[in-house]
């Protein structure tokens, strides 16, 4: 390859600025199922028991709804917020920011109850978080409590003020922990200080999938993306381009089911986001329902959908297709996934056709960055990389290519300071496709692939 081929591709892989997804804006066609009764209720959060059975937080109290049948308990007051733990504890963020733990309609208890209450403005519970003997919650004016809740009477053991209203929580202070706020995303790692990270103007959600945080919010210029955060102090996120042509201005809620599917609840229908393929599809719910606020998920994968309105609806979510791009293949999230034993595949390695560059420019940079930084501070470590290309017209000319593709990426990882001695580069060509009769422009994309593998010694 010629230094000044090299020079460009460079350029061009550094230069994008966001990943472009697959999957354009569509409207697919759902059926929603209506649920009676919540008519004269506003609807602040939903959450799933160890039952699957769901519970609804209203400004009236607590909703059971068990089957086709609806419990109330009034006497619990307004709630902002609800958790439900492992062990189907529930804990209630009031309007009045006290947090209350109920585990049974006779046993409620206060954990929580502010000095004084700001009637001008309040500081109502809007985000709890349940981690070991850690619970930890935040409010509307940006107060962060967290306590041990094993302690025999419930003691706080960090309250601290932070900018605007916190969203969202995951903390967990022997590692890492992280607080989603209007203003932002702040981290803190085990006993120091918390700190903002740049690059986001807001945090709506956050939740842990697969040993990793993932969330939705706002970038810096005004991108409506998915987070997803490190164990090595740093984050990627991929701005959302799937949006319908009426514009999504707000990014409400999120859960992920079994399969590494994100549902976002928006105030324009639904988003689907593939953490592991990175592919993003836009459902629109209209007209039974526009503005999505909150979303839950049961076991068997029916998901709840409801607006503050009062508006509550669910959809039993269908499997992935069998022939999804990777079928049965391990996926490389982080670093710490490689392994000697198993080959992984790097997601946002792909190719485009014929060429040396990514289709997904700004998420490879992140992904090799991410690698390379592993790398340089493991110097023990060694790794095969596979470069393969999809079905073309001779077996020799995918092999060159193959090469060609190998050569870009060793010099991509010598710029970044990794010795020689650390990676293996074996082009594979065509030899080794995942689609050998590749009918479609994903089956051919998942062909053009690079897999790592640990070298054990």
């Amino acid at each position: 390859m010629s230094p000044h081929l090299c020079r460009y591709l460079l350029l061009t892989l550094i230069s994008t600025c966001f990943i472009t997804v697959t999957t354009q804006a569509q409207k697919k066609s759902i059926q929603l199922i209506p649920q009676e009764g919540f008519g004269t209720y506003q609807i602040n959060d939903l959450a799933v028991d160890g039952q699957d059975t769901l519970w609804v937080a209203t400004n009236k109290g607590l909703i059971q709804q068990n089957g086709i049948f609806l419990e109330e308990i009034t006497y619990v007051g307004s709630i902002n917020y609800l958790l439900i733990d492992q062990d189907s504890n529930k804990w209630l963020g009031k309007y009045d920011g006290q947090v209350w733990h109920f585990s049974h309609p006779k046993n409620i208890s206060t954990i929580f109850k502010p000095d004084s209450i700001d009637k001008k403005y309040n500081r109502g519970i809007t985000t709890i978080h349940r981690n070991q003997h850690w619970l930890s919650f935040g409010d509307a004016s940006g107060h962060l409590h967290i306590m041990d809740i094993d302690h025999p009477n419930p003691i706080s053991i960090e309250s601290i003020p932070l900018e605007g209203n916190i969203h969202s929580l995951f903390i967990d202070l022997d590692h890492y922990s992280y607080l989603g706020s209007s203003e932002g995303l702040w981290q803190k790692k085990r006993d120091r200080k918390w700190k903002q990270l740049e690059g986001l103007l807001m945090v709506k959600s956050l939740q842990s999938h697969n040993e990793q945080v993932w969330g939705i919010g706002l970038t810096t210029k005004h991108e409506l993306a998915v987070i997803r955060l490190n164990i090595i102090e740093e984050y990627s996120h991929f701005p959302l381009t799937c949006l319908p042509p009426i514009t999504i201005h707000h990014l409400n809620d999120m859960v992920i089911d079994h399969y590494g599917r994100m549902w976002i609840a928006t105030d324009n229908g639904l988003i689907q986001y593939h953490i592991y393929e990175g592919t993003c599809k836009w459902i629109d719910t209209s007209p039974q329902l526009t503005i999505i606020d909150h979303l839950a998920l049961t076991s068997d994968q029916q998901l709840w959908l409801a607006a503050e309105s009062g508006a509550l609806f669910s959809l039993q979510l269908d499997p992935p297709p069998t022939d999804s791009l990777y079928t049965n293949q391990a996926i490389y999230q982080s670093p710490t996934d490689l392994s000697c034993e198993d080959t992984l595949i790097l997601s946002h390695l792909h190719f485009e056709v014929n060429r040396l560059d990514f289709l997904q420019a700004e998420a490879a940079e992140q992904q090799l960055t991410e690698l390379a930084n592993y790398l340089v501070n493991n110097r023990d470590l060694r790794l095969q990389l596979f470069i393969h290309t999809s079905k073309g017209e001779s077996p020799e000319a995918m092999l060159d290519l193959a090469k060609a593709r190998a050569d870009f990426l060793k010099s991509y990882f010598r710029s970044k300071g990794v010795s020689k001695k650390q990676l293996h580069f074996i082009p594979k060509g065509m030899s080794a496709l995942l689609y050998p009769d590749p009918q479609r422009s994903e089956e051919r994309r998942a062909n053009r692939r690079v897999e790592v593998v640990g070298v054990c010694e």
